[in-house]
Parts: structure tokens; sequence; C-alpha cells
């Protein structure tokens, strides 16, 4: 999501420039181009991705993808091959967790949806309270969408220093960008 916002945070950026005595530019006809976004995102999370896989190499880790299952404390069976070690890695990536809200189908887009997916919701709803779901919102509305974040757990951001928190929360208010807290 930081590649993303970065593109959302130059487009914003290049909008502003005749408060910076930059003419010639009419903010009017600048639009945000998501398919070149997507272009950049991709290639960088390709380019993160490949380098971990190197460094792992690298220092000897083998990498196996597929399913796998933990026999015992030393004991793997991966993609039915049985795997002897001292230690175990889990490394499943990331995914985001399921509402724990009832809404149709439609009207809900993860973010793998959502890299995946030709055109931008015109109105969104972010829900979470995680740094993630803070970047999504802030992404929508730098690119002039009308977006909400809709604060699911007690606090935003809860794993950080509740000043923090609530400094976010009113500095983008401020920004014209709407918070919402979730009932508890």
């Amino acid at each position: 999501s930081k590649a993303m916002l970065e593109s959302a945070k130059k487009f914003a950026s290049v909008k502003d420039l005749k408060a910076f005595g930059v003419d010639g530019i009419d903010a009017d006809n600048i639009s945000f181009n998501w398919k070149n976004a997507k272009k950049r995102y991709t290639r960088i999370v390709r380019r993160l991705t490949k380098g971990v896989e190197f460094l792992l190499k690298k220092n000897g880790v083998e990498i196996i993808k597929g399913e796998a299952e933990i026999i015992s404390p030393t004991t793997i069976k991966a993609n039915d091959q049985i795997f002897e070690t001292k230690n175990i890695i889990v490394a499943t990536g990331s995914r985001p967790s399921n509402l724990e809200y009832s809404l149709p189908d439609e009207m809900v887009i993860s973010i793998f949806d959502l890299v995946n997916s030709d055109n931008l919701p015109e109105n969104p709803v972010v829900i979470g309270s995680n740094a993630h779901a803070l970047e999504l919102a802030q992404f929508f509305h730098l690119i002039g969408r009308k977006s909400a974040l809709v604060i699911t757990e007690g606090e935003l951001l809860p794993d950080v220093d509740s000043y923090l928190s609530d400094y976010a929360i009113k500095s983008f208010a401020k920004s014209g960008l709407t918070v919402f807290s979730a009932p508890k």
C-alpha cells in the first residue's frame, strides 16, 4: 500500500504546484491514471519479493512454495516431501482478515481485488484500524475520491501511543478525510 500511497501523494502535490510558484499546469486537467499506478505498484512488489528471495537463497535458506503440514517440532511435510529441521519458519504471506460485519459481497473489495481491478471505487469506505487501512483511506482521499475510514477497533493504530493515534485522526479530519469509529 505504500507504493500506491506514494503515487497518490505525487498526484496531489502536482495539483498544488501553483502555490509553489509553478505556472502552466492546469490542475483541472490532471487525472490519476490507475493503470499506470498499478504497473508501478506491481513492479515495486515484484522487485522487493525477488530481492528477499535472493537474500534468503544467498544465505543458504531453502524456499519451498506450496502447502505444508507441521508433523512434529522438527518435521515438516511439504509438497509430498518430508523435511527434518532444527528451525521452522512459517511464512504464509499476508491476507486481510475477514470483516466481523455482514456486508453484501458486491460491496466488499479486498486490497488484492483492488490491485487486480481496472477501476477504482468512486466513494470507498475503508474499514480497519491498522496502518494498511490508514494508508488506503489516505490513498483514496489524495486522488480525489470521497472516501471514509471506519475504525474497527477501539482506536486507530492500536499498537502505537494513543497521542499519535489521536493526532492522525485530527490530521485526517483537517484534510477532509472522514473518520468514523465503529460501534464496539
